[in-house]
């Protein structure tokens, strides 16, 4: 028997071929024996080369919660928390039904009623890229032969999008005099991720000696913390160097440090020096 309960209560699927236990099968271990007989069938269905037509009768919202803990071993913790957060905009019909009986129609008709209720089109755009990723994972793990999200289209949405204007450098100004005069210390903080293009996360991460002064005053940029969220890389996945203004240094205080780098730019070999000597350095 390939279905065998655990001694913490759980129960685990084993499938031998040829004599051997089989890897890469995945999830074997689950709740209830109901489940793990159903991945079984799965297995056997995936060898033969077929899927089990009863995977397809589980419901979209039975399988959202498994996803979803598999979203949080594979993705950011915003990215696993964003697909969490717009199930939202599931239909209740879509919801019940079996994975396998979703239509590309009932597809279309969801984002239809998201468009109609006044959603914006990049709010239905990340939706469908969520439930494209979900039934993509039904796929991969025999449910379903299709994912029914790929060939529908997001409609057409007739307001006009809104889109971020960012303050002009005298209107920042503007808005930082009357901000110092509510916290002068949160104040200064928006003039430093002005000034330098930081996120938030990223400069609740910055430490002391992501500071580099030469050759030039940089600041090394590599990590991240988001809101109630582990540290983790920057969005891009890479390190990188930001130029650093003198009036960003000064706040960060480093006047001491700015008075020597004055005096080395101002001895600095030019660039084209081919023996690293100034024509009119002494001997």
């Amino acid at each position: 028997m390939s279905v065998n309960k655990r001694p913490n209560g759980k129960w685990r699927v084993q499938i031998k071929q040829h004599g051997s236990y089989l890897p890469g099968l995945g999830r074997t271990t689950f709740d209830t024996k109901k489940e793990a007989e159903a991945a079984e069938r799965r297995f056997l269905a995936s060898l033969a080369g077929g899927i089990d037509p009863r995977s397809g009768q589980i419901a979209v919202g039975e399988l959202v919660p498994e996803w979803i803990r598999h979203r949080e071993t594979t993705v950011a913790f915003k990215t696993a928390q964003g697909d969490r957060n717009s199930f939202i905009w599931l239909s209740p019909l879509i919801e019940k039904l079996g994975v396998g009986q979703v239509t590309t129609g009932q597809i279309a008709e969801n984002f239809g009623a998201m468009a109609r209720d006044g959603k914006a089109r990049a709010t239905i755009t990340r939706f469908r890229a969520t439930l494209r990723s979900f039934f993509g994972w039904c796929v991969d793990n025999k449910y379903i032969a299709t994912n029914p999200v790929i060939g529908v289209k997001v409609p057409k949405v007739a307001r006009a999008s809104k889109e971020m204007r960012p303050y002009s450098r005298a209107e920042l100004q503007r808005h930082l005099v009357a901000w110092r005069e509510l916290d002068e210390e949160c104040a200064n903080m928006v003039a430093f991720m002005a000034a330098t293009g930081l996120r938030w996360s990223e400069m609740r991460e910055l430490k002391p000696s992501d500071v580099r002064l030469l050759p030039y005053p940089v600041l090394i940029v590599s990590r991240a913390q988001p809101e109630n969220a582990p540290v983790k890389g920057t969005k891009s996945g890479k390190s990188r160097r930001v130029p650093v203004a003198i009036d960003v240094l000064h706040w960060l205080g480093h006047d001491a440090d700015l008075a020597a780098l004055e005096r080395l730019n101002a001895a600095r070999l030019p660039e084209s020096c081919p023996n690293g000597r100034r024509e009119d350095a002494p001997e």
